[in-house]
């Protein structure tokens, strides 16, 4: 068995009772809020999985931690395919009968001899990205409303594109106790579960800020193969920003082409432009918060000027071009998504931080998070 150094990022052939110290780790910090919360959990209780049967391979699929990359590796390990199921947009990939292909339902008993994954986010990052996503993006339309009409406000759903729904609006709206069921919450609600506390076998947690790292060790912990695993550390680590952007834009664009259809605001080719700049400025900038393009990068007005939003495929080159011919390395990359992130809660009030911490209590203490953000 291969073994990883989390923080230099060096593989080694040392085995620590079959499991590496730093994942050991972080297994008996979750098994920790377990035994402290007192939390008991039957083992014949059901659990749904994504799921590799040649490799016996199993995981949780957590919104916002990775979910669209996971799911393409399971469909790529399960059927076989090549790399381009990396680059398929984001709606294609969560397909419910696609999806139906690679899941499972498993007794609790039954994961104790097989490697199972928990992918994870610290809970700040995992809420402004869900923000970014589902709102910043204009990714769901009538959530965006929802949150809008929450802040005192309404919205035209004819104008989707002059909504104006804030970080703040958002964090609001996630964190009211008082509503029932949350729009969307499965994007930002908290990922710990009570029903992996009786495991004895450790599930290896996958964090969002170490995750190439921590799927390469889990699929050698699970003997995948060298060409299976030879794709997926290359989508990982050279093509994981242009297979991200590939994802994106095609799901954005092919909603936008929805919304046309469906709207009569649109059948005569009306406002067409402002909600199509609308959409490619949102992706420019929502690919520099994600460490995607520079934030130095310059939107370029004349390149998309002319463009509707039809031409999906010469979109997808202005932006794979940027991120080609002006590359950031991964520390670059982090750091500029976290500025981005810390320079989002610097207007965040102080009650919402702590709302945060208290509903995500368990998240910070089972996953080893900061609950303090450095502002």
């Amino acid at each position: 068995m291969v073994e990883k150094d989390i923080a230099s990022g060096r593989v080694s052939e040392s085995v620590t009772g079959g499991v590496n110290n730093a994942y050991q780790q972080r297994w008996n910090s979750y098994k920790r809020v377990c035994f402290e919360k007192k939390i008991a959990v039957e083992a014949n209780e059901d659990i749904y999985l994504y799921y590799a049967k040649r490799y016996r391979l199993a995981s949780q699929i957590t919104p916002k931690a990775g979910s669209t990359t996971l799911i393409a590796m399971f469909y790529m390990l399960n059927k076989r395919t090549d790399e381009n199921v990396f680059m398929e947009a984001r709606m294609d990939m969560h397909v419910e009968s696609k999806n139906k292909i690679i899941q499972k339902t498993f007794k609790l008993g039954e994961l104790e001899d097989m490697v199972v994954l928990l992918p994870t986010r610290d809970p700040y990052s995992r809420l402004y990205s869900a923000y970014v996503d589902k709102i910043y993006l204009a990714d769901d339309v009538n959530f965006t409303q929802t949150v809008i009409k929450h802040a005192g406000s309404r919205g035209d759903l004819s104008k989707w594109w002059q909504y104006n729904a804030t970080f703040q609006n958002f964090l609001d709206y996630a964190l009211d106790e008082s509503i029932s069921k949350h729009v969307q919450d499965s994007h930002y609600n908290v990922i710990f579960r009570s029903k992996y506390c009786m495991l004895h076998n450790p599930v290896i947690i996958i964090k969002q800020e170490s995750f190439s790292l921590d799927i390469e060790y889990a699929l050698k912990t699970a003997n995948v193969n060298d060409e299976d695993l030879n794709v997926i550390r290359n989508v990982l680590t050279s093509n994981r920003a242009e297979s991200a952007a590939s994802a994106i834009v095609k799901t954005e664009l092919q909603k936008l082409n929805k919304r046309f259809r469906q709207n009569d605001v649109f059948k005569k080719g009306e406002r067409q432009s402002d909600a199509l700049q609308f959409v490619f400025k949102r992706l420019w900038s929502s690919f520099q918060i994600q460490g995607i393009i520079s934030a130095h990068s310059v939107f370029p007005y004349a390149k998309f000027y002319s463009l509707n939003s039809e031409e999906i495929d010469t979109v997808l080159d202005i932006f794979l071009s940027e991120i080609k011919n002006r590359p950031l390395t991964s520390s670059e990359r982090k750091e500029q998504r976290r500025r981005s992130m810390l320079d989002a809660y610097k207007h965040i009030d102080a009650g919402s931080i702590k709302k945060i911490q208290a509903k995500y209590k368990k998240d910070f203490l089972a996953f080893e998070y900061d609950p303090v953000l450095p502002l």
